[in-house]
């Protein structure tokens, strides 16, 4: 998975993809750092891992810990 908070922007021009705004990082087309923290954000529940993850790469200060949930 590449992400970078600072590359240039290219708006995709086909079908669904018009929907969003894609970076072009290393010939690879990604959604923005920003864009996807604040996906995981509104999808907590089942993204915080991802949160954790992306917090522990980029040392973003988001300050999550994901716990999973014991079978006790």
């Amino acid at each position: 998975m590449l992400l970078r908070s600072q590359s240039s922007l290219i708006k995709s021009s086909s079908g669904p993809e018009d929907r969003f705004m894609a970076e072009e990082v290393e010939g690879y087309k990604v959604i923005p750092l920003e864009e996807a923290v604040e996906f995981c954000r509104r999808n907590v529940y089942s993204y915080e891992p991802a949160l954790e993850m992306l917090d522990e790469m980029y040392g973003l200060g988001l300050e999550v810990k994901y716990r999973e949930a014991s079978g006790e």
